[in-house]
């Protein structure tokens, strides 16, 4: 589809942050003085997407996705996190400047003599 012209920009395995890292500032006692440091209590949520491309002007993030992983519990709540930055990212462009495509592959494999 790229060398035809019809995306460009294709990447793969592009990881988007969908819950940013939760940090504190503690002060740390050294032998002469007293030290601020930034700690990380939690670290960030992040969603990695299969495929990423722009198309007419739109960027498009795509997953391909077996039927049981779209059922587990992580990945649907980190999809839905990733939707509704989609949404955000729209809103504050006023357009669809992203796009969310998911594709459910059926496990199904094809016998030697089916090929």
């Amino acid at each position: 589809m790229q060398r035809k012209g019809l995306i460009s920009g294709l990447q793969r395995q592009v990881k988007y942050e969908i819950i940013p890292a939760i940090r504190k500032v503690v002060e740390k006692p050294l032998k002469t003085k007293t030290k601020v440091v930034e700690r990380v209590e939690e670290k960030a949520a992040h969603y990695t997407c299969d495929f990423q491309y722009t198309q007419d002007g739109v960027l498009v993030i795509e997953d391909a996705k077996s039927e049981a992983t779209r059922r587990e519990k992580d990945y649907v709540l980190r999809r839905k996190l990733m939707k509704h930055l989609i949404q955000e990212q729209n809103e504050m462009a006023g357009r669809e400047a992203m796009r969310f495509n998911e594709w459910v592959s059926t496990g199904k494999r094809k016998k030697n003599s089916e090929k």
